[in-house]
């Protein structure tokens, strides 16, 4: 009876010294910045990071305000004028994401958080990771996609 006893007291003992163990460190954090990121497809290959971008292009409404996080080749362009001239102060950002095969790519345009000169963004046709949170405006000719309050890794 008493090495039962004795069995059970130290069974306790263990459990109850897992339980409430802390170094006094917060983790609060880390954790706000993982529950920022909504769809994080940094890590993603090419083809799963492909249909994802395409599934958000089909169906932006189940992605709209959702913070995502994605890896592909950086682009720009200027909007050009009436005779096709570019115009300096509409500079569009963008993100480029291809398949496997390298034969269909989607685009998704960025808005970065703090504006940095064009000398300091990174050289078109890198690789970059954006972050964002995916919004849309709209024109007379369609509905566009775009990360507002993106940063650049």
């Amino acid at each position: 009876m008493l090495k039962k006893s004795c069995i059970f007291v130290l069974v306790i003992f263990i459990c109850l010294s897992f339980t409430g163990c802390s170094s006094g460190k917060s983790n609060e954090g880390q954790e706000n910045l993982v529950q920022t990121i909504d769809i994080d497809m940094s890590e993603f290959n090419k083809q799963m990071t492909y249909a994802e971008v395409l599934a958000i292009h089909m169906s932006p409404e189940d992605y709209l305000g959702k913070t995502i996080k994605l890896r592909g080749t950086f682009d720009f362009y200027y909007e050009l004028d009436k005779n096709s001239n570019p115009i300096p102060d509409k500079l569009h950002l963008g993100i480029i994401v291809t398949d496997a095969m390298e034969c269909c790519s989607l685009p998704i345009d960025f808005i970065l958080k703090k504006q940095d000169n064009i000398e300091d963004l990174p050289e078109q046709g890198s690789e970059i990771t954006v972050t964002g949170i995916l919004e849309q405006y709209k024109e007379p000719w369609g509905a566009f996609l775009y990360l507002s309050n993106a940063e650049v890794e």
